[in-house]
């Protein structure tokens, strides 16, 4: 069974919580979630204080990347498919509120597969920043 990973970006203080939430076997540590749904981070002596709305939570999409870095969502990617010449730079996200309930690349060179999928199996994929820290790097596509 594959660990299920979460990271959160901190709106207020501008830095992640990583990772936040480690499930394995049942196991749980480090948030909880609130009774409005949303996440609290907790330390040691139990929940930070830190309201819950401020954190934007990803998830670990269960891949690694070229070099062995875990891909969450919100990751900015370098992905070279098939015989490109040059690599493509996107986004990770997870489509299920488009009824594809699927971690793929935004935007998707094979449209009609998971262009994710395809570059892992068949190509390279680096993670090269992230939404948050580094929204610079899709100005650039």
């Amino acid at each position: 069974m594959r660990p299920i990973k979460f990271k959160a970006w901190d709106t207020k203080n501008k830095c992640f919580f990583y990772p936040i939430y480690e499930a394995y076997n049942g196991k749980l540590s480090e948030i909880v979630i609130g009774m409005n749904g949303y996440p609290c981070i907790r330390d040691m002596q139990g929940l930070s204080g830190e309201r819950s709305e401020d954190f934007i939570i990803m998830q670990y999409t269960g891949l690694k990347d070229k070099n062995g870095v875990e891909i969450y969502e919100g990751d900015i990617v370098s992905h070279k498919c098939y015989n490109e010449d040059e690599p493509e730079i996107a986004t990770i996200k997870y489509f299920g509120e488009t009824n594809y309930p699927a971690f793929d690349i935004d935007p998707n060179p094979i449209e009609e597969s998971n262009g994710l999928s395809w570059i892992i199996a068949d190509g390279y994929i680096e993670v090269i920043g992230n939404v948050f820290e580094n929204p610079e790097l899709l100005e650039e596509k």
